[in-house]
Order: structure tokens, then sequence, then C-alpha cells
């Protein structure tokens, strides 16, 4: 069972292409997934790296997240975008 803050639909669109088959899930995170494949390998799907991204250009823009929890932001059209206006602060 993968947590409210994995879009499992958006992950399988983006491993389409994707020549290994998962076998079973290794762990759940709340910013990451972890799979068995079928060939041994381990592979980690995390959504770190979008939240460091986004965090540099909200720092760029002057801004600070108060609350870094995941559920704060989403992606719409293929771009990070801040689900909550509370979780940033001016600095």
């Amino acid at each position: 069972m993968a947590r409210d803050n994995h879009n499992l639909s958006l992950y399988r669109k983006a491993f389409c292409d994707f020549s290994a088959e998962g076998e079973s899930v290794v762990a759940i995170e709340s910013d990451s997934v972890v799979l068995k494949l079928q060939d041994g390998n381990i592979l980690k799907i995390s959504s770190r790296t979008i939240l460091a991204m986004f965090l540099r250009i909200l720092t760029d823009h002057g801004f600070r997240m108060i609350d870094r929890g995941i559920s704060q932001i989403g992606i719409y059209q293929g771009q990070v975008k801040l689900l909550d206006p509370f979780a940033v602060a001016k600095d």
C-alpha cells in the first residue's frame, strides 16, 4: 500500500520504458518508494530531488519553506507547484 503522497500512476507513466520489472516493495517512506526488481537490483524512486530543486527556486525568490512536508508541493503540467501557500514565508 502506498502513502497518499505517492502518485503511483505517475510513477507507472514515468517508468513505462524502463526495462526491468518490479518484483516487490521493499519500503515506502515519506519521500520515496523502494522496489526489488526481478533481476535482483533495488530501485529507489524519490521525490527528494524535485523538492530540493523547488527549495532552490523558493530561496532565489526570497522565500523559505516553514513546513517542508512533501504533501505541500505537487506537479502540474510537468512543473513543481506549491499546494499550500501557508507552507512558505518571505525572508
